[in-house]
């Protein structure tokens, strides 16, 4: 009975095919860490330059790298999945294999593998790049809420996994796709992008969606005075 899935096939394209990726695709994978990081890095000001406290800093930063990870992911997977899929099938290489005998589904399968971990890891090389840079800048290192870690780590990764599958089947399987490799990119990269920074600059309205309620534990500094300033600026929202 013919196996449908032949793994130890799969396991050999999969190390010749990480080795040929490296090999040839050390400057995008250079260029993707600085430009993600630099992209990051105007988001991150918005947020370094703002009138709170560290801590309120550190949480915002991290919760901000998802997006970091979702560009590198996105803009070096889908070079990859270019030069894997597209252009292999127009130098006819992927033709050649095909004819000496390797089966169309280990063929996919290994090369999708191939390009989803090289993004992977080069997207959480950006993120320790990006952590140096700003605690090299503004003096801080981001922490991580466990939603903003998971986000970052597992949920966006996996995410990513399945938008560059789906890519990749659709270079595998239409013929014709030279409008969507160069369209997908700009796409992908810009609009994370903006929607990091338009999420960035959005400022939640004290007045309609906060209430403190304060107790007085008898200390004897000046909070109690502080407390009550602030209750006559919005007597609605301070409960002392």
């Amino acid at each position: 009975m013919k196996k449908i899935v032949n793994w130890n096939v799969i396991k050999a394209t999969i190390v010749k095919e990480i080795q040929e990726a490296v090999a040839s695709s050390k400057i995008i994978i250079i260029l993707t860490i600085i430009v993600t990081n630099i992209m990051q890095l105007m988001t991150i000001m918005e947020v370094a330059n703002q009138n709170i406290d560290i801590q309120s800093k550190q949480m915002q930063v991290g919760s901000l790298e998802m997006y970091l990870v979702v560009m590198a992911m996105l803009f070096l997977g889908s070079t990859l999945c270019n030069n894997f899929f597209l252009d292999e099938k127009k130098n006819k290489t992927i033709h050649i294999l095909l004819a000496m005998g390797m089966n169309k589904c280990d063929l996919w399968i290994a090369k999708n593998v191939v390009m989803t971990v090289v993004s992977i890891i080069v997207a959480f090389i950006s993120v320790l790049v990006n952590s140096i840079a700003v605690r090299i800048i503004w003096g801080f290192w981001y922490s991580y809420t466990p939603l903003s870690l998971s986000l970052t780590f597992i949920t966006m990764p996996i995410m990513c996994s399945g938008i560059l599958a789906l890519l990749s089947y659709s270079y595998w399987f239409f013929k014709k796709n030279s409008f969507l490799s160069t369209l997908f990119p700009i796409i992908s990269y810009i609009g994370v992008w903006n929607l990091s920074m338009y999420l960035v600059n959005q400022k939640l309205n004290f007045r309609k969606h906060i209430h403190l309620i304060m107790v007085d534990d008898g200390s004897i500094d000046n909070s109690a005075e502080i407390i009550k300033k602030w209750q006559r600026k919005y007597p609605g929202n301070i409960t002392y």
